[in-house]
C-alpha cells in the first residue's frame, strides 16, 4: 500500500511528498534506527500523499485503504504535536483534547481486535505489544506530566522538548564507551561505569522543561590547602 503511493507519487513531475525515498520503504539495519525516517513516513506529508492517491482508486479500493488513511491522519498529529514549540500552559488546551482523541483511536482499534479468534490473524492486525504500551505510556505520562507542572509548579509544558535522548544516551555509553561494546554490563560495572558518565558529562540544560540553568555538582569533601612556608637553610 506504501509502496504502491511512492512508485504512483515517484511518476509525478513534482512529487506530493520531497523527502520520501527507497531508503524510508526498504531500510536496513542501521537505517531502521533512524527516527526520522519513520517520522517522514507518518507525518502530514505522508498523509496528503496518500489521500491524492486514493482518489485515483477504484471504490472498492478506497474503502480498503479508508483504515490507513485513519491511521495517517492520527500519528501526522502526533509526529505535528511533539514537535510544537508552543507552550501548553493549562489543561484546556485544544491541543491536548487531539492528542485525547487520537489516543482513543488507537485503543479502540486494540479492542476491535481483542475478539478476534485467531491470536496470529490478531496480532498480525495490530501494532506490535511493545509499540501499544509505549503509546499507553506516552499518552498518560504526558498528561500526568502536564497536570504536574501546570497545577502544582505553576509551569509551561514545551511539547517539542519532550524526549528520551538523555537517557537513550547514558545507556548507549554504559554498553559501548565504557565497558568496550558490552551489551549486557553486570552490577558492579554498571555502577562504576554510571559513577563516570555522571561526573564526564555536561548536567546542564537551557532547553529542558524544568528550567534553570545550575546543575547539581558532584559532592567534595574541603581540603584545607598547606600554606607555603619559605624555609630558610
Amino acid at each position: 500500500m506504501w509502496i504502491d503511493a511512492f512508485n504512483w507519487d515517484q511518476l509525478n513531475s513534482f512529487p506530493l511528498h520531497k523527502k520520501l525515498t527507497r531508503e524510508h520503504l526498504y531500510p536496513n539495519n542501521a537505517s531502521k534506527m533512524r527516527n526520522k525516517l519513520a517520522f517522514d513516513c507518518l507525518n502530514k506529508e505522508m498523509y496528503n500523499m496518500m489521500l491524492e492517491y486514493s482518489k485515483t482508486l477504484t471504490q472498492a479500493a478506497q474503502d480498503e485503504f479508508s483504515g490507513a488513511l485513519q491511521l495517517l491522519q492520527h500519528t501526522a498529529f502526533l509526529v505535528d504535536f511533539f514537535g510544537d514549540s508552543r507552550p501548553i500552559k493549562n489543561k484546556e488546551d485544544t491541543r491536548l483534547v487531539a492528542l485525547r482523541e487520537a489516543y482513543d483511536w488507537f485503543k479502540s482499534w486494540e479492542k476491535e481486535r481483542t475478539g478476534e479468534k485467531s491470536a496470529h490473524r490478531r496480532e498480525n492486525s495490530l501494532l506490535t505489544m511493545e509499540t501499544r504500551e509505549d503509546l499507553d505510556f506516552l499518552f498518560h505520562g504526558f498528561i500526568s506530566l502536564v497536570d504536574l507542572c501546570t497545577e502544582n509548579l505553576k509551569a509551561e509544558v514545551v511539547p517539542s522538548r519532550i524526549n528520551s535522548d538523555v537517557i537513550e544516551n547514558i545507556f548507549c555509553q554504559e554498553r559501548s564507551l565504557y565497558h568496550g561494546a558490552n551489551m549486557n554490563p553486570n552490577y558492579n560495572e554498571y555502577r562504576t561505569g554510571i559513577n563516570s558518565i555522571i561526573l564526564g558529562q555536561t548536567t546542564t540544560s537551557r532547553k529542558s522543561n524544568v528550567g534553570g540553568n545550575e546543575a547539581a555538582k558532584p559532592y567534595t569533601t574541603p581540603c584545607l590547602r598547606q600554606k607555603n612556608v619559605n624555609k630558610k637553610w
